[in-house]
């Protein structure tokens, strides 16, 4: 019995270890995601309040504009995928702040799929460096 009991502790230590190793925490995005994301073409140039900008350290979109307090890298399928939390601060009250979510998959070819949620996410496509 006491075998079985070390045989299940090992066997339980080995799959966590394993699923932890699926996921990096960073503090910045990677920088295959960071730049502006528009839904279409012509939201580039008009500045639409659907676009979403990520830098390195922050993100801007629906959510205003949100320092990052981390991002897990997570291993997909179809490739890595993003999850970020960040602090938003209210712009109506200077010292208060909300959380947010920001959630990216790179589709290939300059687009994306962007979301709070994974059940919310959109494609976006990459808009040209300005």
């Amino acid at each position: 019995m006491l075998r079985l009991v070390g045989l299940t502790a090992a066997a339980s230590f080995m799959a966590i270890a394993s699923a932890s190793g699926d996921e990096v925490h960073r503090s910045t995005f990677a920088a295959s995601v960071v730049g502006t994301w528009a839904l279409k073409a012509e939201n580039c140039a008009a500045a639409d309040k659907s676009n979403v900008a990520i830098a390195p350290d922050k993100f801007t979109g629906i959510d205003g504009t949100c320092t990052v307090d981390t991002v897990i890298e997570r291993a997909g399928a179809a490739g890595p995928y993003y999850a970020a939390r960040g602090r938003c601060a209210d712009p109506s009250q200077a010292d208060k702040f909300r959380a947010a979510n920001l959630i990216v998959r790179p589709l290939g070819d300059d687009k994306a799929m962007i979301g709070t949620t994974f059940d919310d996410g959109k494609t976006y496509q990459r808009c040209p460096a300005r």
